[in-house]
């Protein structure tokens, strides 16, 4: 992955973390690890939609 496209990640990712914390939320340690792991490039959009998907299916009591 280039650096625009790591940087272009890291902008959407802190963005997205952003809007969750002006709505009141806070993103769980898993979110915040699944979003590092695809500015990293080690997860596709793809990958990251699917793993966020499953993520949210899970109870309560285990997503962090």
């Amino acid at each position: 992955m280039t650096d625009n496209g790591r940087e272009s990640r890291r902008k959407a990712a802190a963005n997205a973390i952003a809007i969750t914390e002006m709505e009141g939320g806070s993103p769980s340690p898993r979110v915040r690890e699944l979003l590092q792991a695809w500015i990293d490039g080690h997860i596709s959009s793809q990958g990251m939609r699917e793993a966020m998907l499953e993520h949210v299916k899970l109870p309560t009591a285990t997503q962090d």
